[in-house]
């Protein structure tokens, strides 16, 4: 019994372990993505693959989100929305959708209207990621993309699938260190309690394992939440 109990605490600090590297490797990833972002161009939204970070500066950006989609676990708890705009090449003949926050079609156009020192217009800079729209976003859109196509606007995709700009990709790695950091926290400190438990080694410095234990229980979970709602953004 003893050695089985040993054999599911070692597989239990693998995993957390497999989840920390994921982590960390993926965020260090796409921050140097977004380090060497390849410029596009907005008059032809030259974009043809997905993986890839790209920047540039435009104009045209739909008022508002076309659509959102929201993520719970269970149904019963939130752990994020998901919002898409749909953004224009200058001749409006082609479009992309770009996930980004609820009211950033505001700040973009803040940006449009704002010239330079020489009174000139340079549209407002996007950068980001470059992904395949997932399959259940995608038939929720189904409609509105239909409605562009008919109208004979190009949604760029790489053959096979949509494509979307995500500019929320820094914010995503900074959230996916933070949940690696958690992790390993909790990992520290669930070490402690295994290590001494029953003992009172470390017992009369802070008077009980307690608190710990309630530390590393709210970590696990709130880097529980943080996972679900990253976990479809790693690869």
């Amino acid at each position: 019994m003893e050695k089985k109990s040993k054999i599911g605490t070692i597989l239990g600090f693998l995993i957390l372990a497999i989840f920390i590297f994921i982590y960390l490797f993926t965020a260090v990833r796409d921050l140097i993505s977004l380090g060497n972002a390849e410029t596009i161009d907005s008059e032809t939204l030259n974009i043809r693959e997905d993986g890839i970070s790209v920047e540039g500066d435009f104009y045209y950006l739909s008022n508002g989100p076309v659509f959102s989609m929201k993520h719970t676990i269970n149904g019963l708890i939130p752990t994020g929305t998901e919002y898409y705009f749909m953004l224009f090449s200058n001749d409006l003949s082609k479009c992309i959708f770009v996930r980004a926050d609820e009211d950033y079609a505001e700040d973009f156009y803040k940006e449009v209207d704002i010239p330079n020192a020489e009174g000139r217009y340079y549209g407002a800079h996007l950068k980001g990621r470059i992904r395949e729209l997932d399959s259940k976003i995608k038939r929720e859109a189904s409609g509105y993309i239909n409605d562009l196509q008919s109208e004979g606007i190009t949604v760029l995709s790489n053959g096979t699938e949509f494509l979307y700009l995500d500019i929320t990709t820094k914010f995503q790695c900074i959230l996916r260190l933070i949940t690696a950091f958690g992790l390993l926290v909790a990992t520290v400190l669930i070490i402690i309690l295994v290590k001494f438990k029953g003992t009172t080694e470390l017992g009369d410095g802070l008077g009980s394992f307690k608190p710990i234990g309630i530390i590393a229980v709210i970590l696990i979970l709130a880097c529980v939440v943080s996972m679900f709602y990253t976990m479809t953004f790693l690869f």
